[in-house]
């Protein structure tokens, strides 16, 4: 949506279709459309540039309206989208663990930090380069180490920027990122967690076989789930945690990919995992110098 250079209420009417399109199914009533997203007072100015065919969604062939002057999408809508791709059959209620951001849809920023912090991620950006990655598994397959990939802990306060400098890696070295919630891991059944973990690092692992650019993989704050293990079995509950800490420490030893995990809590994760880490930047508050740089890089007339 972002490509095609849409304003936000256009995007909105977007989202609202695509998720009647994929979860729903029903009509879409375009006065009920254009008063969630346009308000009350803009609702019949919509409604008539709707029906002259002058909105910029119909201008891009994104939407139309169909003979019971309800909105859909176009044959290009759909494809642009890929939203036959998401189709969810029986309106069941689907909840995923993990999304795929394309790097191309990302934002350019500039972000700003200590001197010290802004070497280490330039350097940390020159060994993502293709050519530079593919040389270091190279060396590392050559080496015979169970890890051919590269494994990067950001840590430090929250609100530091920590998930932006994902996003801007990815960007400059045109990897796409499979963003993982950890949150919806967790199942409330026996078993169910082990197998979404397991699930998910096959589909990182498909994914880095059918990439020409190894893809990142992205946990946020992953003390969550590469907490401290416990040493008893006293609950259930305990037991599922160890297990599902296994599994990832298992997969963290046979990486063949990009993983960057961030978290504010980095003395709550479990040391065999820091040991497993190739590169640990602590992404602290801006100094002086920093923060000057923000501010002028957002209000241009400030003078020194």
């Amino acid at each position: 949506m972002m490509s095609q250079g849409l304003a936000v209420q256009d995007r909105l009417v977007l989202y609202y279709l695509t998720y009647n399109y994929c979860y729903t199914e029903s009509e879409i009533s375009t006065f009920n459309i254009g008063v969630d997203v346009y308000g009350k007072d803009n609702v019949s100015e919509f409604l008539v540039k709707l029906n002259n065919n002058e909105t910029l969604l119909q201008q891009k062939e994104l939407i139309k309206l169909d003979r019971l002057n309800e909105i859909q999408f176009t044959d290009r809508g759909k494809e642009l989208l890929e939203l036959d791709n998401f189709y969810i059959p029986n309106n069941e209620e689907v909840k995923t663990s993990h999304y795929l951001i394309k790097h191309d849809t990302i934002a350019e920023r500039n972000l700003y930090f200590d001197k010290p912090i802004q070497r280490d991620l330039n350097i940390l950006e020159t060994l993502l380069i293709r050519e530079n990655f593919d040389e270091y598994q190279k060396v590392m397959k050559q080496k015979k180490n169970k890890s051919e990939g590269i494994a990067v802990l950001l840590y430090g306060p929250s609100g530091t920027g920590k998930s932006s400098i994902v996003e801007q890696l990815a960007r400059k070295t045109n990897r796409n990122i499979l963003h993982v919630d950890l949150s919806v891991l967790r199942d409330k059944y026996w078993g169910e967690s082990e197998k979404k973990i397991k699930a998910l690092f096959e589909e990182y692992q498909t994914m880095i076989e059918k990439s020409e650019n190894v893809p990142i993989l992205l946990i946020n704050e992953c003390d969550a789930i590469l907490g401290k293990r416990i040493t008893s079995l006293e609950a259930i509950h305990d037991y599922t945690e160890s297990t599902m800490t296994n599994l990832m420490l298992e997969f963290f030893e046979k990486n063949k990919g990009i993983i960057i995990a961030t978290t504010n809590l980095e003395q709550n994760i479990d040391t065999a995992f820091l040991r497993r880490f190739t590169l640990k930047y602590y992404i602290g508050k801006p100094d002086k110098r920093a923060v000057e740089m923000i501010l002028k890089s957002k209000l241009e007339f400030l003078d020194d």
